[in-house]
């Protein structure tokens, strides 16, 4: 990754870590309660509005940000970007130790494209343990939401507290847990155990294939994209994609790093 020479200059109102988490309910929400309606289809519909292709939506950054797999002197961060137009499009990253992204301790770029589904994954390295940091994406056009993680720290610490989260089921409800997990300032991590994502079809299939264990999110407007048993690679994007619209989902990755013992159900193999 090379490093940008352009000097960073943060367009955010400056924060501390406090009113990072304080403004995450209101400025984290209105923002983000937009990609829920741009989401997955609210009517039960047979039109895929899952925001993927170039070009399906105004704002770049409808899937949020997220980090995970933290170490004791490094953590991924994660986005994913909806571009304008077809083909590979620049990013840029950077972190900070604070909210107001004005002292950018680590930064560069990553080129994506079609073949990583426009997403970016950046291996952020030589960080100290044990300490909170923030970061965010940008393109040309758009600025992501900023993000907040954490290192893991060395032997001996006397307290780590975790949340432990597990089977998400999109079309069976909210994910209100996560929103209450996203609004806790003392965790040092989030620890899913799976199923993430399920590969389950939806509506849109006969009873046979979508028995009612399965769940039908059509009068809650969570009808799962694709609507179908998802087998390909481009059936387990578009149905992860789905997933991420969700308004609480977005919050939790945005404010904590997450290790997942099995990210999806074990079908996922098969591709």
């Amino acid at each position: 990754m090379g490093q940008p020479t352009r000097h960073h200059r943060s367009v955010l109102a400056p924060q501390t870590r406090r009113s990072f988490l304080r403004r995450a309910g209101f400025a984290g929400g209105a923002a983000l309660s937009l990609v829920g309606l741009a989401g997955c289809s609210d009517d039960g519909g047979s039109s895929v509005r899952v925001s993927r292709a170039p070009g399906s939506s105004a704002a770049q950054f409808v899937h949020g940000v997220a980090s995970g797999d933290p170490l004791t002197d490094r953590v991924m961060l994660w986005s994913r970007v909806t571009p304008a137009i077809e083909g590979d499009i620049s990013v840029n990253w950077f972190l900070s130790e604070s909210p107001d992204m004005r002292n950018v301790l680590r930064s560069g770029t990553v080129i994506t494209g079609a073949a990583r589904d426009y997403t970016v994954k950046v291996d952020a390295t030589g960080l100290a343990a044990n300490t909170t940091y923030y970061y965010c994406f940008e393109t040309a056009t758009e600025r992501s939401p900023v993000g907040r993680t954490k290192t893991l720290p060395t032997s001996g610490v006397e307290r780590l507290r975790i949340a432990v989260l597990s089977c998400s089921n999109y079309p069976f409800g909210f994910f209100n847990v996560y929103g209450r997990v996203a609004e806790r300032a003392d965790l040092d991590l989030v620890l899913h155990l799976g199923d993430y994502i399920y590969e389950y079809p939806g509506r849109g299939v006969s009873e046979a294939e979508n028995p009612d264990e399965y769940g039908d999110g059509r009068p809650l407007g969570r009808a799962p994209e694709p609507p179908y048993e998802i087998v390909s690679l481009d059936d387990y994007r578009t149905r992860h994609a789905c997933y991420k619209t969700d308004v609480d989902l977005q919050e939790l990755h945005r404010q904590h790093p997450m290790i997942w013992d099995h990210p999806i159900s074990s079908a996922a193999i098969r591709v």
